[in-house]
């Protein structure tokens, strides 16, 4: 599936993915991971501020 995906990205000219970043929880980083194997990110990134009751004011920055 992976190079389906690959395949799809490159024909609908995508553009490459630089980061992903997602919150602490562990479905989340696990969900991030499985993008990261299809998207071949720079960066992987665990962010405490995308967990849950994050102030929305450190968006706005």
């Amino acid at each position: 599936m992976a190079e389906s995906c690959e395949q799809w990205c490159s024909s609908a000219e995508i553009a490459p993915v630089a980061a992903l970043l997602c919150s602490p929880f562990r479905s989340t980083r696990e969900t991030a991971e499985v993008l990261a194997d299809v998207f071949h990110p720079n960066r992987l990134e665990v962010l405490d501020t995308l967990a849950p009751g994050a102030r929305l004011e450190i968006f706005s920055e």
